[in-house]
């Protein structure tokens, strides 16, 4: 400012990021304060979510709360990206329910469309809580609707609902993931930029092993799901070559912390 220069939006976004990649999230509360003195200036959605992207790696659920309320009453509307950033929260404080009440209200009161990164962070949340019942109709869900689910996370719920001794769903959704059953794979890679776009041939021998070792009506469908991948071709590094995804979010690429393995990052214009 002594040299004649004024921030903009840009600036206050910026100042704001680098707060909370350091943790400081009360300073970017503040700069927050400073940027809406200037009557010029209006805090957009990439300051709105950087800031709750920010709450949310400081576990600070009541100040993401806020800030979304303060947020919609400046007429900002939430996004995609928003909903990812308050599941994931919720899902790390065990407010699971929270997180589900959010998913509904943000998608049918602003008309968005929940994509992989939403379904993902909610079937994590599910887990997280141990909800493993609530994680597998959350995806069943999401297949339903034809958006795919990070891979990882439908390991890990696979493994959840075989260590449960629900060896018949843990199957039907393995078949589903996999796209065994004539349509796409619905599990998507961790790194929407490369990687195997399925599981490898390691995990489906982890789950026919787990199959076998329980016996009694588990083992058939160890040699049946042994089978079918082998026919689908994957066995030996013949991968459908699932291309589509979910690119509904594809403004955002390079901008977000919770893309693929929804780690950290920050959110930000570039």
């Amino acid at each position: 400012r002594g040299h004649g220069l004024q921030p903009n939006l840009i600036t206050y976004s910026t100042i704001i990021k680098g707060y909370c990649q350091r943790g400081d999230i009360a300073a970017g509360f503040a700069t927050l304060g400073e940027l809406r003195k200037h009557k010029e200036l209006k805090a957009d959605e990439v300051v709105f979510n950087t800031l709750l992207d920010g709450c949310a790696q400081a576990g600070l659920a009541a100040d993401a709360e806020r800030l979304l309320e303060e947020m919609q009453a400046e007429g900002v509307a939430p996004s995609a990206f928003t909903l990812t950033v308050l599941v994931k929260l919720n899902g790390q404080v065990r407010r699971l329910d929270r997180a589900f009440e959010l998913f509904e209200d943000l998608t049918q009161r602003h008309w968005f469309r929940p994509n992989t990164h939403v379904y993902s962070a909610l079937v994590q949340a599910c887990l997280t809580s141990h909800e493993v019942a609530r994680a597998a109709a959350t995806c069943d869900r999401a297949f339903g609707e034809r958006v795919q689910v990070d891979q990882r996370i439908c390991q890990s719920l696979v493994r959840a609902l075989l260590a449960a001794g629900q060896h018949v769903r843990a199957v039907s959704m393995l078949r589903v993931m996999l796209g065994l059953n004539g349509q796409q794979p619905m599990a998507t890679p961790p790194n929407e930029r490369g990687g195997n776009p399925v599981f490898d041939e390691s995990f489906v021998r982890e789950v026919t092993a787990v199959l076998v070792s329980a016996g009694g009506d588990a083992a058939p469908l160890a040699g049946k799901l042994q089978s079918d991948y082998k026919v689908a071709g994957h066995a030996g590094g013949g991968h459908h070559a699932w291309q589509g995804g979910d690119h509904q979010h594809a403004s955002w690429q390079g901008n977000r912390g919770y893309g693929g393995g929804y780690g950290g990052g920050g959110y930000g214009r570039g």
